[in-house]
């Protein structure tokens, strides 16, 4: 019912510039997710090109950003409200 896009997009791009690492388009984040966190961070590290033992420094400045931002680049997907109001009545 929401997109979260946004907010893995903001955390893992403050989370690569923490480790000196190039920024991360939204488009591939959106192939990578729904196999936790784990997975999306080691997917991320290789999509640009970084050494997976930099894993425990990226899971580590990921969950400092990403308590920071949860919720504020988000969005209802369209329809989802209206289709809520819809079940309500």
């Amino acid at each position: 019912m929401v997109d979260t896009i946004g907010d893995f997009h903001a955390a893992l791009n403050l989370m690569l510039t923490d480790l000196a690492l190039p920024a991360v388009d939204k488009e591939p984040i959106g192939l990578m997710v729904g196999k936790g966190s784990e997975h999306l961070i080691r997917s991320v590290l290789a999509h640009v090109g970084a050494d997976v033992t930099r894993y425990d420094a990226a899971w580590d400045r990921y969950q400092h950003h990403y308590l920071q931002i949860n919720g504020e680049h988000s969005s209802v997907f369209p329809g989802v409200v209206e289709g809520l109001q819809g079940l309500r009545a």
